[in-house]
């Protein structure tokens, strides 16, 4: 019993170690260049906004699932950059950004959360997302300007 676990293990420490040696040499790594920061990463949620989210989400009929669905089909061949769960203009909606090959800029999607219809749909330039970034920006700054600290 001890032989053959000793050939066991001399075959699974030598069986990657074969494997490496099997495969091509890797290409050179391209160089680095400093890349822009994507439009559309997310920032970091505080535990405001993630309290604020789960309350959303238990008012939320429909699913994200379903909504990102519903979204899909009113943009075909789309692919979701980014999402959310909001309350705009008084509706809980989820919002949607999608991307579509070789076509500039996004293509928003509202899905409301109660009933899963689509509520907007509307395609935003560069231009306008940078502009959209910025006053999403200034409602947290003035929103956490107004939460008290301990």
């Amino acid at each position: 019993m001890k032989r053959i676990t000793q050939i066991l293990g001399f075959a699974l420490l030598a069986a990657p170690t074969a494997l490496l040696a099997q495969q091509p040499a890797a290409k050179p790594a391209a160089p680095m260049t400093k890349q822009a920061p994507k439009p559309m990463e997310k920032m970091e949620k505080t535990p405001q906004a993630e309290e604020h989210e789960a309350a959303l989400m238990k008012e939320a009929k429909v699913s994200e699932a379903v909504a990102r669905a519903a979204a899909l089909k009113e943009v075909p061949g789309g692919v979701v950059k980014a999402h959310e769960l909001e309350r705009e203009k008084g509706k809980l909606i989820w919002s949607y950004d999608i991307a579509v090959a070789g076509k500039s800029g996004i293509e928003e999607v509202a899905i409301d959360a109660i009933s899963g219809k689509m509520v907007a749909h509307e395609h935003e330039t560069a231009k306008d997302e940078q502009k959209e970034a910025a006053e999403d920006a200034a409602k947290l700054k003035a929103k956490a300007a107004t939460v008290k600290k301990p």
